[in-house]
Parts: C-alpha cells; structure tokens; sequence
C-alpha cells in the first residue's frame, strides 16, 4: 500500500539485482559446460518480475543482472502516476518463470535484488526522476 499526506509522484526501480552462481553439481556442469568459471547464475534471466499498480501490471523484465535498470526505465516512460494528499493505491510486484523456460544450468543458482519504491514530493520547478 503506497499512500502519503501530500501530492507526491510515484517511482519504482530494481536495486542491487544479484544473481550468484552457487557451485556446479553434475547435472549444471552437464548443461553448462564453463559453470566452474562463471560467477554469475542464470537464474534472473529465466524470471520475469511484473510491478503492478493497483492490480494491474504497468511494467515488467526479467531479473536477470543486465536488465535491472529495465523496470525503472519503464516506469519513466508511463503516465506519470501521481497521488492526492491522503490517496492509497495498492503496488506490487510478482514474479515467474515458464516451467519449462530452463534446465539445470539453474541449479544452486540463487537470486536477491530490493524493489526501491519512492513517492516524491510535487513542487513547483522541474519534474523529479526516478534516479
């Protein structure tokens, strides 16, 4: 729930998105020969994150590392979305993966990232960004 006591424009971007490559059992080695020199898991790049405003979905990526400024950039390029002083608009974010859009190269792999979500003061002068 995002609500404020003055008109504010709302903002949302990914933050320290980290995919980690968690070792290589036999099966991940097999389908990713290089596992052992990679450092970066596939993970994110197989999960695509939706962030919806008020039920509906307004922009989505993946989570894989080279996207996480995909989400901000998206949100940037929709109507700006305002609220009243006092208005309460529900934001969530979902996530999935196609149950057949991998194969062990996910194995071990493990994901962490932080939704940032800022509700920024309207004021007279030059339109906030979502930095």
């Amino acid at each position: 729930m995002v609500a404020g006591t003055l008109p504010g424009r709302v903002f949302v971007r990914l933050q320290n998105v980290a995919n980690q490559e968690n070792g290589c059992n036999d099966q991940e080695t097999n389908a990713e020969p290089a596992c052992a020199a990679d450092t970066e898991g596939e993970l994110g790049g197989v999960i695509i994150a939706k962030v919806a405003w008020d039920g509906t979905d307004r922009v989505q990526s993946t989570l894989a590392t080279a996207d996480q400024s995909t989400i901000g950039l998206a949100w940037n390029a929709l109507p700006e979305i305002d609220l009243a002083p006092g208005e309460e608009k529900n934001l969530t974010i979902h996530w999935a993966t196609d149950e057949n859009g991998y194969g062990n190269e996910v194995q071990s792999d493990s994901l962490s990232f932080d939704l940032d979500v800022r509700l920024v003061q309207l004021i007279s002068g030059p339109t906030p960004t979502n930095q």
